[in-house]
């Protein structure tokens, strides 16, 4: 069987997404198919890719160019269809932004092989909940470091050179099991993230896509959105502390000058408007208000969210 169909959604930034491809091809050891999906660059991303050679272990590989960029979102379920025309198990959703480390691939599909009742995971990433080394959140230590490139941010992040970041991997994947097993199970009103994610396809049966067509042409939220509706639906969704894989975080965003706040704000808007009766007995069962949210624990994709509501 097919198993996996990782989905690359490019948008410029080619730096990055030769960096995202190189670790890819290089760290995912099992066959599989790939989709890649150039969604309105205006480099030399569309020529990189035709010249780009590709690795035998992908089963079936297929590049989709879209000559206007209709949001992240939209991309995404281009990949999922092709996934589905695949008959393949699971997708894995990839921004052009990323470091793979070695076994990633492995842990994740073990885990989702071994409880068919999760139906989202992600790796180990910058983000508020996983732990770096250093005891803080990884997404703190993220946010203070300075650096100017590629190698200096996973230098400054890791403490060591781009050459050291597998064994940086199995410091942090062991630290994070330590504190929550082999894998953390999220709740409402956390949310994995779809810069790198793997999903159960049949969980998807009943939408018909990833990303809730809502949020095209905006940023973010049918992540959150998807997540959600899945955990609601009685599913598991998961946090792989077997595996690391570093975001370097909205590079395509910053190089093609996009003013995120609107768009996000906009999607912020969407997603409440969906999930207020949630969120609203989430914070009336746990005496919270908009006033004591902190930016950490379960809540702090709430705290996110009214402060972009506020910031009228």
């Amino acid at each position: 069987m097919n198993t996996v169909n990782i989905v690359v959604v490019c948008w410029n930034a080619l730096e990055y997404t030769k960096i995202t491809l190189a670790s890819l091809f290089k760290n995912t050891e099992i066959e599989y198919s790939l989709t890649i999906v150039d969604n309105g660059s205006d480099d030399n991303t569309n020529d990189f890719l035709k010249e780009l050679t590709y690795p035998v272990n992908i089963l079936n590989c297929k590049v989709l160019t879209n000559k206007e960029n209709f949001g992240i979102g939209y991309a995404y379920n281009q990949g999922y269809n092709t996934s589905v025309e695949l008959g393949c198990e699971y997708t894995i959703f990839c921004n052009n932004d990323l470091l793979f480390s070695k076994g990633w691939i492995r842990s994740l599909l073990s885990i989702m092989d071994a409880d068919r009742n999760i139906a989202m995971a992600n790796s180990i990433r910058p983000s508020v909940n996983d732990i770096h080394p250093d005891g803080i959140s990884s997404i703190d230590k993220l946010m203070s470091i300075s650096y100017s490139n590629i190698a200096q941010e996973i230098e400054a992040f890791t403490g060591g050179s781009v050459n050291d970041f597998d064994n940086f991997c199995k410091v942090i994947s062991k630290l994070n099991k330590n504190i929550s097993g082999e894998y953390r199970k999220i709740k409402f009103p956390d949310s994995l993230s779809s810069c790198m994610c793997i999903v159960r396809n049949s969980a998807l049966d009943k939408y018909g896509y990833f990303a809730n067509p809502v949020f095209d042409n905006n940023y973010g939220g049918e992540d959150i959105d998807i997540c959600w509706s899945l955990m609601n639906d009685g599913y598991s969704c998961v946090v792989d502390n077997g595996s690391y894989v570093h975001h370097f975080r909205g590079k395509s965003m910053k190089h093609n000058s996009v003013k995120v706040s609107n768009k996000l704000k906009y999607s912020n808007k969407i997603l409440y408007r969906k999930w207020k009766h949630e969120i609203d007995k989430y914070m009336k069962d746990n005496n919270l208000t908009v006033n004591n949210l902190q930016e950490s624990g379960d809540s702090w994709l709430l705290y996110k969210l009214f402060k972009t509501l506020g910031e009228e």
